[in-house]
């Protein structure tokens, strides 16, 4: 992203937190927040304010829900994933998030929202879902599927992204990271493979296999593959 220039920034939030004791909830969060963009001459470019209200459970489970008003004043038209058109115009929407995370102390835990519907002049439903396994301290691991479909005027598409990373930690000093990406827009595969063993204190062998490629219709064109090797030595006087 590109720094705005020549524009006012005014940010504000408040936020109550009440606590529960001899109850099954912990605490419960409300809280507001603000921001406005002005240019110079203190017309609004874009303007951003959000309600929201949380409540965490005694075992660490919480649920949300947050409304969000925004007004984006659009100078120059510009595309949306899938070449979507957005014209010149202000527009002003609301969404609605609805949100469940449940507790990271548990070997398998959920992060899951949808945000819906108002966009620009259209519609758009967001989802995120995010799956991590740890069933011991050898391995970890996340799986996260985000949608959105996505429903202007001058244009519709819908958007899949998949993720999948993880860890095997063999012993404190040697590991073995992937992480692997793949969306339907682009049709486009990466994964990464590190591999790193601190065979004595400050010193390490660092493996990093990398490998991206093309998903067309179902079949495989593999694209560029690298690999990097690298050895830190320390050296002490």
């Amino acid at each position: 992203f590109t720094n705005r220039t020549g524009i006012r920034l005014y940010e504000g939030s408040f936020r109550r937190v009440d606590r529960y004791q001899g109850s099954w909830v912990r605490q419960t969060l409300v809280s507001t927040s603000h921001t406005i963009v002005t240019r110079l001459d203190n017309e609004v470019e874009s303007r951003e304010s959000s309600l929201l209200a949380e409540l965490e459970a005694t075992g660490n489970d919480t649920f949300t829900v947050q409304l969000t008003n925004i007004f984006e004043g659009i100078p120059e038209a510009f595309s949306l994933p899938g070449s979507i058109l957005v014209p010149v115009a202000s527009y002003n929407w609301t969404t609605a998030t609805v949100r469940f995370r449940s507790s990271a102390r548990r070997p398998l835990s959920v992060d899951a929202s949808v945000t819906c519907c108002a966009f620009f002049d259209g519609t758009n439903v967001q989802g995120n879902l995010s799956l991590n396994y740890r069933p011991n301290s050898y391995f970890s691991g996340e799986f996260a599927y985000k949608p959105s479909f996505i429903d202007l005027p001058l244009g519709s598409t819908n958007i899949h992204l998949f993720t999948l990373e993880g860890a095997f930690n063999f012993t404190p000093d040697m590991s073995l990271a992937f992480q692997a990406q793949y969306d339907n827009l682009s049709q486009g595969f990466g994964s990464l493979w590190r591999y790193r063993w601190e065979y004595s204190p400050g010193n390490e062998l660092l493996i990093a296999y990398g490998q991206s490629a093309d998903i067309p219709h179902s079949r495989i064109r593999l694209q560029t593959s690298q690999l990097t090797l690298r050895l830190v030595r320390t050296f002490q006087y």
